[in-house]
């Protein structure tokens, strides 16, 4: 990005709608043993994978998957990179417009 400009989409990571909570749990560095504690009641909100739980986050923010802040920050950082949650419907709009 040239200075003065805003990171485009294209600067985010990769995301993969379809990629598991357990491998992007794992490619967040979140603990295994903090996974299993989230799993369940991610599963209650239907949250299955990673665009699940972007689209979660869009409608009702990080706060409604009772993810501890720590947590939730290594996942926004691997799903969004520099985009906060906020971007969260922005950038599933994106995806979404480019299958």
């Amino acid at each position: 990005t040239r200075p003065g400009t805003k990171p485009s989409l294209a600067a985010s990571p990769a995301i993969d709608l379809g990629e598991p909570l357990a491998a992007l749990f794992k490619r967040a560095r979140v603990a295994d043993s903090l996974y299993r504690r989230y799993v369940g009641r991610l599963a209650e909100l239907g949250v299955g994978d990673a665009g699940d739980l972007l689209d979660e986050v869009a409608e009702k923010g990080i706060g409604s998957l009772s993810i501890h802040d720590r947590q939730a920050e290594k996942l926004r950082q691997a799903l969004l990179g520099r985009r906060g949650w906020g971007d969260a419907a922005a950038v599933l709009a994106s995806l979404s417009g480019l299958s």
